[in-house]
């Protein structure tokens, strides 16, 4: 069990950093990784995030407390990720094929070709965040609220405008995959 009080340390003790990380690092993972769409920006963040709760001062009330605050982080150093100068002039390429070695996990991978996972793409970084934290992380509505620093009512009215935007994004998606799938006469040249 954390000790989710101890913070008058110039650093956490290793016992905390240990059970914290242990206990939420997949929550900021994938949570980065929503917002930065890469997985190796999604680790930087997730580093940068517990460094900063490693030196952090804050006194915890409890452990969703320190997972409010974890995912809260995550969501900062995301956007100060896509703030960053060079993060905005670099072009991404194509990673060079090294043989055997894989450079991200096949999860990820399978992932991010989902046709769900595209959808968000498209979707404001705020938008992202607000359905990852419901419907990934299963937060409830004031755990959210506490997340973003932002009231119920608005995290209510984030997820209603958020899951309309999805909805219309995966319907152009299943639009265009059926206007680029050719009709049975058109496959075959019989026709019915």
């Amino acid at each position: 069990m954390i000790d989710v009080r101890e913070s008058h340390n110039e650093l956490r003790s290793e016992e905390f950093m240990d059970e914290a990380i242990a206990a939420h690092q997949g929550a900021v993972y994938r949570l980065a990784l929503s917002q930065t769409r890469s997985a190796a920006d999604a680790q930087d963040v997730m580093q940068d995030v517990f460094i900063k709760l490693m030196r952090s001062q804050v006194p915890f009330r409890d452990c969703d407390h320190l997972r409010a605050w974890l995912l809260r982080v995550t969501i900062n150093q995301c956007r100060d990720l896509a703030r960053q100068a060079w993060h905005r002039r670099v072009e991404v390429v194509e990673e060079p094929d090294l043989g055997s070695t894989v450079t991200q996990d096949e999860a990820v991978e399978l992932l991010m070709e989902h046709p769900v996972w595209r959808a968000m793409d498209a979707l404001k970084e705020s938008d992202r965040s607000v359905l990852h934290l419901r419907y990934v992380e299963e937060l409830s509505i004031p755990e959210i609220a506490e997340a973003l620093s932002c009231t119920q009512v608005a995290v209510r009215v984030r997820l209603r405008r958020a899951r309309a935007r999805l909805r219309q994004m995966m319907a152009a998606q299943c639009e265009q995959q059926s206007a680029d799938v050719p009709s049975f006469s058109q496959q075959t040249g019989v026709a019915r």
